[in-house]
């Protein structure tokens, strides 16, 4: 199968059989089926952890406990259908070497107008509720907030669910596409926590799941910020990103078939509600099962 991601090297190859061989004996939980205890994790891992051997061990074992006691891949699309709704962050789409594509829409949630409402795809201006993230994973059985509120926990619980359902459909990496086109302000305090939450899972939980991440129209203050969160991010996070990049760029690793109208591409992805409206229709756009 084609991936971004490149083979180990001779001395990466000797890390991970070593810590292949400590693992031996380590187990998931019966209903965990779909994730892999490979090579492919542990490089990943590896790599995420800038080869340190140690780091990568420790990382796995918490990843493989986390997923004992919280139970990520039971989160249900029921439970985050209301953020799904928004359309802002959706799978679909190919690479022109097959691999799916995660699509994240960053809209500051202050909103100056009625008119940049409409064009951002939001009806109103939205609060998002308190959570904490730093203790691991939020709960998906936090209840639903009212149409008004979309809070932290549902947010970083539908990230959650679009990796483990890839999973399931036999995907095992992602290129991710952000795009800033419709981010007109900084992010408020709460819009930070969002992303700190989403950031701290994918990179405890899926470090390097995201073998390509490609930045869209980043304003430049965020170029700026990002300059500076790339001292603290691994070799292998720095060399997969790529930033300053206008909608045509991605066409250098993307048909623009596989991408919607907004990217400069033909790929439908709204459908029509019964009142008329139109809305991205996540589940029939997400990959379908991959074959052997």
């Amino acid at each position: 199968m084609a991936t971004y991601f490149k083979p180990a090297s001779e001395k990466e190859q000797k890390i991970v059989d070593s810590i292949r061989t400590q693992l031996n004996g380590v187990k998931l939980a019966e209903d965990d089926t779909s994730f892999l205890i490979n090579d492919a994790l542990i490089l990943r891992y590896l790599r995420h952890k800038d080869g340190k051997e140690e780091k990568a061990l420790k990382s796995i074992l918490e990843c493989v406990e986390w997923r004992k006691t919280t139970k990520p891949y039971l989160i249900t699309f029921d439970s985050v259908k209301e953020w799904a709704g928004e359309g802002a962050n959706y799978c679909a789409g190919f690479t022109k070497i097959g691999i799916p594509i995660i699509q994240l829409r960053l809209v500051s949630s202050r909103i100056s107008s009625p008119l940049t409402a409409s064009r951002n795809g939001l009806g109103r201006e939205r609060t998002i509720a308190q959570a904490s993230l730093r203790s691991g994973f939020p709960s998906s059985n936090s209840a639903l907030v009212s149409k008004d509120v979309v809070n932290v926990t549902m947010r970083v619980n539908y990230v959650i669910w679009a990796l483990e359902e890839l999973m399931r459909r036999g995907y095992y990496e992602s290129v991710f596409i952000g795009d800033f086109s419709a981010f007109e302000k900084s992010p408020t305090d709460d819009e930070k926590k969002v992303r700190e939450g989403i950031d701290d899972v994918r990179s405890r939980y899926y470090p390097l799941f995201e073998t390509q991440t490609y930045f869209v129209s980043m304003p430049l203050f965020l170029r700026a910020i990002f300059a500076v969160m790339q001292a603290f991010m691994s070799g292998a996070q720095k060399e997969v990103m790529h930033t300053g990049l206008k909608p045509k760029h991605l066409l250098e690793w993307i048909d623009a078939s596989q991408l919607p109208e907004r990217l400069g591409g033909t790929l439908p992805v709204l459908k029509k509600t019964e009142g008329g409206a139109e809305v991205v229709d996540v589940l029939a756009m997400f990959p379908a099962q991959r074959k052997a």
